[in-house]
């Protein structure tokens, strides 16, 4: 069909170029879905202290659901409290301790929109 509506000579060419915009536009749908997401891209800099960590289920071969108390510090503003909600990997469960300080990224808008950032800490 496409043979019969192309002009003698220009099949090729079009089925190229037909390619072409396809792997353009998927290029650059990966390129948007592989992003950093906002909050870590604007988010204010801070850390956060673990005050207390209260398992919320029983541990599971995938991890635990965990509720973690915080001491959040923002440079600028007054120090606050709040918890976060997360599945922990068996793994991670050894480095969420009591006292110890992660790098965070706070929302400008919603300083409860908090993104913890364990993978920046040195090891």
């Amino acid at each position: 069909m496409l043979h019969a509506l192309a002009p003698q000579g220009t099949l090729a060419a079009q089925i190229v170029i037909l390619l072409g915009g396809y792997v353009f536009l998927l290029g650059v749908g990966l390129m948007w879905a592989h992003r950093k997401p906002r909050l870590a891209r604007r988010g204010y800099e801070g850390w956060a202290t673990i005050l207390a960590v209260h398992p919320l289920q029983p541990r599971e071969l995938t991890g635990e659901l965990t509720d973690i108390k915080l001491r959040l510090v923002v440079p600028g503003a007054v120090p606050y409290a709040g918890h976060i909600v997360r599945m922990l990997d068996p793994h991670e469960r050894a480095i969420f301790l009591p006292g110890e300080t992660f790098p965070i990224r706070v929302d400008p808008h919603d300083r409860d929109h908090v993104l913890l950032q364990p993978h920046l800490m040195p090891h």
